[in-house]
């Protein structure tokens, strides 16, 4: 039981550190937006202008070479980063008044424990976070941790439930 506990709690500081985190990461996506240049003429065009952009861009933004894509798909790619930055800050608001979901927070940081990401503290380590969490395998990972919790309580409260009993049965003799 107490395991289920301190899980909930490490999945609320999660959840509060993720949330600050996403904070930050909108600040760093609106300071890039502010130095990208609003011209549609690509980066092929003026390379030392979106150079300097691209310095400031926020890490998972561009995994790629960012100078070799069109001014159109620089915008497109900021645009969806912006969609997702604002889902994920709704989540987190869905997310913070529920004690169950705390519990399925701190179930992802025990899969991400081998990864060093389980609490991301800079913009770098959420990138990478993210990345892994889209990833189908991941989702596998969690709900096989999941089970093997789930499990592991269902044979706690079983024998929890049958010591209890034996002790009722020799009170009533």
């Amino acid at each position: 039981m107490w395991f289920l506990v301190l899980c909930a709690l490490f999945g609320l500081v999660r959840l509060l550190v993720a949330r600050r985190g996403t904070e930050e990461d909108w600040r760093l996506l609106v300071a890039f937006g502010r130095h990208l240049p609003l011209t549609l003429e690509g980066p092929q065009t003026h390379p030392e202008i979106w150079i300097a952009a691209f310095a400031l861009a926020p890490p998972g933004l561009f995994p790629e070479d960012a100078t070799t894509l069109s001014a159109q798909a620089v915008h497109e790619r900021l645009r969806a980063h912006q969609a997702m930055l604002q889902s994920e800050m709704k989540w987190f608001a869905h997310r913070l008044p529920n004690p169950f979901l705390w519990f399925l927070a701190g179930v992802r940081g025990i899969a991400l424990l081998p990864f060093g990401l389980a609490i991301e503290l800079d913009a770098q380590a959420r990138a990478r976070r993210r990345a892994l969490e889209q990833h189908a395998d991941f989702q596998r990972v969690v709900t096989g941790v999941l089970a093997v919790v789930l499990f592991v309580l269902a044979g706690a409260t079983l024998l929890g439930a049958r010591s209890g009993l034996e002790w009722v049965r020799g009170g009533l003799h």
